[in-house]
């Protein structure tokens, strides 16, 4: 039986083929070694989310106000997450854009219509802040989740008040609307599942 010797060109491709699984098997240690900084602190990001949505819904159910403190810091953490490797295959650039877009969509309305609408310059800032987290891509589903839960939270509140024999509110706030799909659409941007709605027939398509 013929045997192989130190120079055939079977042992050198095994000899290849051993080295490259070899290779492989380091880069995937190393990748997974130098993901933990970043799971560790998207898990920060997001728990600092919820604490300072919590915040803000509850402060703005009470005194029609969003806070400062807790804006600036979701948006420092959202400028954060748009630098790290993002689990939603976005790039740095469409968080911006998400900000500066959805920011100034709400600035638009305070500007034209803030007193009609109910959108105070509270609600502007939490929209850089909103847009920041979400990307462009997430704008759309951001706007029609916080209209529908603002609208059926409203809802809520005045028959609550019928009931009891009052008006209803002229101004209901927009803040826990905003919070509540900023959190949604983030959690399924970290978990890898992004949320990409652009246009109302891919939104027709989700519901088919």
């Amino acid at each position: 039986m013929r045997t192989l010797t130190a120079n055939s060109p079977r042992e050198r491709v095994a000899q290849a083929q051993s080295a490259a699984r070899s290779s492989g098997q380091l880069r995937s240690k190393v990748a997974h070694v130098l993901s933990i900084p970043v799971i560790a602190l998207q898990s920060s990001a997001l728990l600092y989310l919820l604490v300072c949505v919590r915040e803000v819904i509850a402060t703005d159910l009470r005194i029609l106000q969003i806070p400062d403190r807790e804006v600036g810091v979701l948006l420092i953490l959202g400028l954060m997450m748009a630098t790290v490797e993002p689990a939603t295959g976005f790039v740095w650039t469409d968080y911006l854009i998400g900000c500066a877009a959805l920011g100034g969509f709400y600035l638009a309305l305070n500007l034209f219509a803030g007193r009609t609408a109910g959108i105070g310059f509270g609600d502007v800032k939490f929209g850089f802040a909103c847009g920041m987290w979400i990307g462009w891509q997430g704008i759309l589903a951001h706007l029609i989740i916080t209209v529908l839960v603002s609208y059926a939270l409203f809802l809520g509140y005045a028959i609550r008040r019928w009931r009891r024999g009052r008006r209803a509110p002229r101004v209901f706030p927009w803040g826990p609307g905003m919070a509540l799909a900023l959190t949604a659409i983030a959690i399924l941007n970290l978990t890898g599942e992004p949320v990409v709605l652009t246009t109302p027939v891919e939104w027709f398509n989700l519901a088919r």
